[in-house]
């Protein structure tokens, strides 16, 4: 047994200078250039991305795609936004009308994807003067209606709601028809394709030019229809709301 112990504690050295001397020619020898430079973008790794080293390549592609799509969403919007502030301004100067008026300001405190679908929840109620019914606008733009009223905060239905229908103002010669909520901000409608309707046209609420429902985004129409349907969006993102105006509701 002693004699064997001997034997291997210099066996054990050795082949552990002979690894030791593999991997020092290896590291210095052409293929040791990849191995340094590989080591080296390692050790350079901020422990920050180390959230990112689980995920698949599938994954991260999926994630890159889903953070492009709510870029694009956000341009748009901005573009749309823009588009309409400058357009209402110019019809009211042109028409001397009058603005909105300014109501009750309100946070919004619950939105979506938090809130209940196509609803907002802000921290103004009865105390301030809130009633079911009353108009909730962003600027020149009509969001939704007081469903459901407490003390100190009130719950908003947005028109967008699913099923929700309201009348509109659309298209050359303007035409009045029913815009039906598909949830997310969006509507759909149908018109005789004799009104003239294109991709950037502002739809507005009857009775005032000063409040929008949204903008047409795609016009769907065969030749054989005598109907086109209409795809339309409000041109703000809910999700991003912080302050809105409630007006009174109409007597």
């Amino acid at each position: 047994m002693m004699a064997r112990s001997r034997i291997s504690k210099p066996t054990t050295a050795l082949a552990a200078c002979a690894l030791i001397a593999i991997v020092v020619l290896l590291f210095y020898s052409h293929a040791g250039v990849y191995l340094r430079g590989a080591l080296a973008n390692l050790l350079a790794q901020p422990s920050v991305q180390s959230e990112y080293a689980p995920l698949s390549r599938d994954a991260l592609i999926a994630r890159l795609t889903n953070a492009e799509k709510q870029l694009s969403r956000v341009k748009y919007q901005a573009l749309l936004y823009g588009l309409i502030t400058q357009e209402n301004e110019s019809l009211r100067k042109a028409a001397g009308a009058a603005t909105v008026p300014q109501g009750i300001t309100g946070r919004v405190i619950t939105r979506p994807p938090k809130s209940a679908y196509d609803t907002l929840m802000l921290d103004v109620g009865k105390n301030q003067g809130i009633v079911k019914d009353d108009l909730v606008v962003f600027e020149s733009i009509a969001l939704g209606k007081i469903i459901s009223i407490g003390d100190t905060t009130s719950l908003v239905q947005l028109f967008s709601s699913p099923g929700a229908e309201h009348d509109v103002l659309i298209g050359e010669p303007h035409a009045v028809s029913v815009a039906k909520g598909q949830g997310g901000g969006t509507f759909e409608l149908s018109l005789p394709q004799s009104v003239a309707v294109a991709q950037g046209d502002i739809v507005r609420i009857p009775g005032t030019e000063t409040l929008i429902l949204g903008v047409v985004v795609s016009v769907e129409a065969q030749s054989v229809d005598v109907t086109q349907t209409v795809h339309i969006a409000s041109p703000v993102s809910f999700a991003d709301l912080d302050f809105v105006r409630v007006l009174p509701r109409e007597p």
